[in-house]
């Protein structure tokens, strides 16, 4: 996290105009951590600290990339993000990103504890779940061959609930396949 945020922060200094790709992030990331930084890593960390992040798509040449910003939000803005950020805000948000993780670990504990019927003890850390990332957010392409998909949904408003529930229920299933095949093929 520690690193994900700095080096947000220093691209977004150093290329003020320009908007972050995760390529270029994760690049920076791994030089910093000398550690692999994946897409499922990023995702992750959104799962713990979902408001800090604002993850979208943008076109560079001929295809989709990853874009990755803060998302703040100020009195005076009323809800919108903002890319600028202090030193102070940055050990803000780190403390909030721990808390959540001490929090989550905490309620592992818990339901460790009340699983096995001890009223105490110590729980190993290291069999804690992976924490579950994320879904991306839908490329712009994907979203328009949602729209055509669902033009028989449209189409059939007047069907009884039970055919409405299948017909959601195969574009569902049609989804789920789409991006399992995009997952399996790197493609995020």
């Amino acid at each position: 996290y520690d690193c994900l945020d700095t080096s947000l922060s220093f691209l977004k200094t150093r290329r003020a105009t320009e908007v972050c790709t995760f390529e270029v992030l994760k690049k920076c990331v791994q030089d910093i951590d000398k550690r692999d930084f994946s897409l499922r890593n990023l995702l992750q960390i959104v799962a713990v600290a979902p408001l800090a992040f604002r993850l979208g798509w943008i076109k560079k040449t001929d295809r989709y990339q990853l874009s990755v910003d803060f998302a703040l939000r100020t009195a005076t803005d009323e809800g919108a993000a903002a890319s600028k950020i202090t030193p102070s805000a940055l050990m803000q948000r780190k403390t909030l990103f721990r808390e959540r993780l001490v929090s989550m670990v905490e309620e592992h504990r818990r339901k460790v504890l009340a699983r096995n019927g001890a009223a105490g003890g110590a729980v190993e850390v290291d069999t804690m779940d992976d924490i579950e990332p994320v879904a991306l957010p839908m490329r712009p392409d994907q979203l328009a061959a949602n729209a055509a998909a669902a033009a028989p949904l449209v189409a059939a408003h007047n069907a009884s609930p039970a055919v409405k529930r299948a017909l959601q229920l195969v574009n569902d299933a049609k989804n789920l396949a789409h991006s399992s095949a995009m997952d399996a093929l790197g493609v995020p």
